[in-house]
């Protein structure tokens, strides 16, 4: 197994435009490699999988402050109604699935530009949707951003860029980033409780 030097992409700072549309590049570029690959065990069920994240909804009593589960049941219902009745029309492939600011290695070296060195922990490769590969990334890299919709935009660009994406990946793209946000939470509060 090779050795990617680097440092997680939640510890570098800034982030520009820049690394997150290399980000999206890498992550198409990835995706792109596994197009063929489809072996019996990636077709699993998985907490982490866009496609299955109605999951939730059972364990939103998880959540003790009432705004916050407020905000994930408004997910949820925006899941159902916008990205579930789309996921049987959309181009699926196996993923990363987890390309989240802390699986992300950033080549950090003197008078070059940052750059994606790789990413780690293929524990949740899967069969999905392909723009769930996206919608991770987006989930974290717009975490703490001032402008998040820049960052997101940014990291479509690149992914589109290597991998082309339909209409209807780009409509589902931001719920699917709520959604993995609210799918984070609720595992949190069950951790923790």
């Amino acid at each position: 197994m090779p050795f990617f030097a680097g440092k997680p992409l939640a510890t570098v700072r800034p982030r520009t435009e820049a690394l997150h549309a290399e980000l999206g590049a890498w992550l198409a570029r990835f995706d792109r490699a596994l197009a063929d690959f489809d072996p019996p065990a990636a077709r699993r069920t998985l907490k982490w999988d866009l496609a299955q994240a109605g999951w939730i909804r059972a364990e939103l009593e998880a959540l003790a402050d009432p705004r916050r589960r407020a905000q994930v049941a408004a997910v949820l219902e925006t899941f159902a109604r916008e990205v579930e009745p789309e996921l049987p029309h959309l181009p699926a492939g196996v993923i990363h699935g987890d390309a989240n600011d802390h699986n992300v290695l950033v080549r950090v070296e003197r008078a070059r530009p940052l750059a994606i060195a790789g990413v780690i922990d293929l524990g949740d490769l899967h069969r999905s949707a392909r723009v769930g590969e996206l919608a991770v990334a987006g989930a974290y890299a717009l975490l703490d951003q001032p402008e998040p919709l820049r960052v997101l935009g940014a990291l479509v660009r690149g992914y589109h860029g290597e991998l082309a994406l339909a209409e209807r990946e780009l409509a589902v793209l931001f719920p699917l980033v709520q959604t993995r946000l609210a799918v984070s939470v609720v595992n949190s509060a069950l951790r923790q409780r």
